[in-house]
C-alpha cells in the first residue's frame, strides 16, 4: 500500500512540473489577453489551456491555490514560451502589457490626443482633453492658464491599455514639471505665462534644432 501511495504522489509531482513547464510551440503561438471585472482565475486558465497557451489549467489551478495567487485586471501579453508559474505570477502582479507611444515636440495636445486614438487609445484621448482642461487638475499642478497644454512633456511613454487619459495626462506634466520645476519656480505667474508662450512660439517657427536660440534672441 506504502509503495502504490509513494507511486501515486511520484506520478503527480512528476504530472505537475511538467504541466508548469512551457508549451514551446513552433512557431510561437501569442495572445493579447483582456481580463475584465469579475473574471475568475479558473475560468481564464481553462480558457488558455484551450487556446494551447499553457498545458493544464489543473495543475494552474493547484498552484495558484497553494501559492495565494490572484488575477488583477488588465491587458496582458502572453504566449507559448512563458510556463505556467510566469503567466500567474504576471496575473498576480497586474503586469500589463504596455504600449510604446512617442509624442514628438511641437505639437498641439489634440495632436497628441490624434497620436492616443492611432495606438488604440480612443476613449483616452477624449477623457485627455478634458482633463487638461479640468480646473482641479490646473489648480494641482498651478498651472496659469486654462489649459495645460503647453506643459504636456514630449518624450517617448510606456502606457499600458488600462491606462485612463486622465493617467496620460498626470504623467506627461508630471514629468515637464521634474524637468523644469526649479527653473520656474523663482519666476512670478506673468513670467512664467510669458516664458511658455515664447518657448511656445520659437517651437512652432523652429525647422531644426540649432535654429531655436537664433529665433529666441529675436525676440
Amino acid at each position: 500500500k506504502n509503495k502504490l501511495q509513494l507511486l501515486c504522489w511520484s506520478l503527480f509531482f512528476i504530472w505537475f512540473f511538467v504541466s508548469l513547464s512551457p508549451l514551446k510551440l513552433n512557431p510561437k503561438k501569442e495572445i493579447v489577453l483582456d481580463v475584465s471585472k469579475g473574471m475568475a482565475l479558473n475560468k481564464v486558465l481553462e480558457d488558455l489551456e484551450s487556446q494551447q497557451l499553457i498545458k493544464s489549467a489543473k495543475a494552474g489551478k493547484i498552484l495558484a491555490f497553494f501559492k495565494g495567487y490572484s488575477l488583477k485586471m488588465g491587458h496582458y501579453a502572453l504566449d507559448s514560451s512563458m510556463g505556467l508559474k510566469e503567466i500567474l505570477f504576471i496575473f498576480h502582479l497586474g503586469k500589463e502589457q504596455t504600449i510604446k507611444i512617442t509624442f514628438p515636440e511641437g505639437l498641439y495636445a489634440q495632436e497628441y490626443a490624434n497620436i492616443l486614438i492611432k495606438q488604440g487609445f480612443t476613449k483616452q484621448a477624449s477623457e485627455f482633453l478634458e482633463e487638461i482642461k479640468n480646473p482641479d487638475f490646473l489648480k494641482k499642478y498651478s498651472i496659469p492658464f486654462d489649459s495645460a497644454d503647453g506643459f504636456l512633456f514630449p518624450s517617448t511613454y510606456y502606457f499600458p491599455k488600462s491606462f485612463s487619459g486622465a493617467q496620460i495626462a498626470k504623467k506627461m506634466v508630471s514629468v515637464f514639471f521634474e524637468k523644469f520645476k526649479k527653473d520656474l519656480e523663482p519666476l512670478s505667474i506673468q513670467e512664467q505665462k510669458n516664458v511658455l508662450i515664447l518657448a511656445s512660439i520659437v517651437e512652432k517657427e523652429a525647422v531644426a534644432h540649432e535654429e531655436r536660440p537664433i529665433i529666441a534672441s529675436v525676440f
